[in-house]
This record gives C-alpha cells, sequence and structure tokens, in this order.
C-alpha cells in the first residue's frame, strides 16, 4: 500500500467501497491478492465479537 491512499480515504467513517470508488473516480489503480487461508470481514461489532471468539478458541490450541 502506497501512503497517498489516505488522500482517498474520507475524513468520516467509511466503508472499503468508499475507497475503492474513490480511487476509480481518481483513475488509480486497485490490485487484489488472491490467498487460500480465507478471510473475516470484522466491519461490524457482531462479526469482531465472533472473530475474536473464535480466535482465543485457536489460542488455546497452539
Amino acid at each position: 500500500m502506497e501512503r497517498d491512499i489516505f488522500t482517498f480515504i474520507p475524513n468520516r467513517a467509511s466503508g472499503m467501497d468508499d475507497l475503492f470508488i474513490s480511487l476509480l473516480n481518481a483513475n488509480k489503480p486497485i490490485y487484489s491478492y488472491i490467498i487460500d487461508s480465507g478471510f473475516t470481514d470484522i466491519g461490524n461489532k457482531k462479526a469482531y465479537k465472533e472473530a475474536y471468539k473464535r480466535y482465543l478458541e485457536r489460542l488455546g490450541k497452539i
């Protein structure tokens, strides 16, 4: 991630979609990376709590 990405993040609560729209409007490239290990969106309190619980369960198995 380049530093200038922060100039495209609004100074308010926003989501990744807002960032992508800003980048597209500015004709900036958007790159992606494929992962095989999964992804957990923690964009709200409920999802965060569930992910945290799963993390603690896995941590206990280490």
